[in-house]
């Protein structure tokens, strides 16, 4: 009986992880602050480490936070 709820938890994980990679991938589509260096950058980061998402909350969305404070 463990294992199914252990599988299912896995299953909200997942689920939310990829709401969540989604989110920040539409986030760098739309994101107008970075430039077209940057835009290849944070492409590749999303595609090649399976991490990307959180490194571009981290770094990437707070540039394109302050930017469009200042406006």
């Amino acid at each position: 009986m463990f294992f199914y709820y252990a599988f299912f938890i896995l299953q909200l994980l997942s689920f939310f992880l990829l709401a969540f990679w989604l989110w920040m991938f539409i986030d760098y589509l739309f994101n107008k602050a970075l430039d077209s260096r940057s835009q290849v950058i944070w492409g590749l980061v999303f595609l090649l480490l399976p991490f990307g998402a959180i490194l571009y909350y981290c770094l990437g969305r707070s540039e394109h936070k302050i930017r469009n404070a200042s406006i």
